[in-house]
């Protein structure tokens, strides 16, 4: 019974070769479209949450540069408008955070 099943399953696959084509780029269609509109939706929502957070700008300063340098930048930093905060890492301290 069960080898009639299937014997006659094949040859309705292969009498039908066009609508089996057809219902196969039909199905991979209908999972392409919701795979993207999912893709989309889902870096939508990173995106927007990752905005929310607000940027951070990093600013690495030189091995040559004087002592007092560092305050200055941070100072015209400050002045920027729309900056909310600014921290200098000393190299001890970023040194110590890499080896965490």
């Amino acid at each position: 019974m069960t080898s009639l099943f299937y014997k006659r399953a094949i040859e309705g696959i292969l009498e039908n070769k066009f609508l089996q084509g057809v219902t196969i780029i039909t199905f991979a269609l209908s999972i392409l479209i919701v795979s993207a509109y999912l893709l989309f939706f889902i870096n939508a929502n990173d995106f927007m949450n990752s905005w929310e957070k607000g940027i951070r700008i990093m600013a690495y300063l030189g091995p040559d540069q004087h002592q007092g340098e560092p305050k200055n930048v941070k100072r015209k930093i400050q002045k920027i408008p729309g900056v909310l905060s600014v921290r200098f890492i000393s190299k001890e301290e970023a040194l110590s955070r890499m080896k965490e």
